[in-house]
């Protein structure tokens, strides 16, 4: 996504050391009429209303989640803990509840957070992930 789009939505950039990546690879319309979307960054100075627990680095692909509100506003957006992992699907409750699935890239070591007795296969090569965040954005 190009720098003048996310100026556009509210979104800006401070420079950056390196050329970063912003994709969207998934979008909705909730029946709220908000549009919810989700893709990965290498932006360390990706915009976030919440404070991550990490940023991504130029060779550090994060998911992110945004939510905005009919005209454009940013009401909501966060990166997703989870490096080395693809969003390719977002959907919305009806609680506005948001849900995303995608593939991460097994490496031997969790790279994903998981909840306590999550079912983890023999390591696949693109084990597949499903993620719900609260109606704020703002928990898993």
């Amino acid at each position: 996504m190009c720098r003048s789009l996310l100026a556009l939505l509210g979104l800006s950039f401070a420079a950056a050391a390196q050329p970063a990546i912003t994709q969207v690879t998934a979008s909705v319309r909730g029946t709220d009429g908000n549009i919810y979307s989700t893709g990965v960054t290498n932006s360390p100075d990706f915009p976030t209303t919440t404070e991550p627990a990490s940023r991504p680095s130029k060779d550090d692909f994060r998911p992110f989640v945004w939510k905005l509100s009919p005209a454009g506003r940013v009401l909501y957006s966060s990166l997703i803990a989870a490096p080395t992992s693809s969003p390719r699907s977002i959907s919305v409750n009806a609680k506005g509840e948001v849900l995303i699935a995608g593939t991460t890239v097994e490496t031997g070591a969790i790279t994903f957070p998981e909840t306590p007795g999550a079912v983890r296969p023999t390591p696949a090569a693109n084990p597949v992930f499903l993620v719900k965040l609260n109606a704020s954005g703002s928990k898993l």
